[in-house]
């Protein structure tokens, strides 16, 4: 029989040293940590670091069930974060041109 073992959310094994890297990274570009992104809450600032952090660990090859698993959210609000992330970006990109 196999055992199946409880991670928490944030627990390196979803997304290695590479993933945890990157979050840590876009935290501290957004002036947040690493744990401020894994957070339950919806404030607008933090909603948007986690997006951008989901965005690119996806970019940088990690399937969005493990980036759902770091994050505690569902592989689904991962797709949609990266969508969203990648939205806003080119408008930003479209206003500054």
């Amino acid at each position: 029989m196999s055992k199946t073992f409880h991670r928490p959310k944030g627990h390196i094994a979803f997304v290695g040293i590479k993933g945890c890297a990157i979050v840590e990274s876009i935290a501290r570009a957004h002036g947040l940590t690493a744990r401020g992104l894994q957070e339950d809450t919806r404030r607008a600032p933090v909603v948007r670091a986690r997006q951008h952090a989901m965005s690119a660990l996806r970019d940088a090859g990690f399937t969005a069930r493990a980036v759902g698993e770091y994050f505690g959210r569902d592989h689904s609000t991962v797709s949609h974060a990266d969508v969203t992330h990648l939205r806003r970006a080119a408008l930003s990109l479209a206003v500054a041109a």
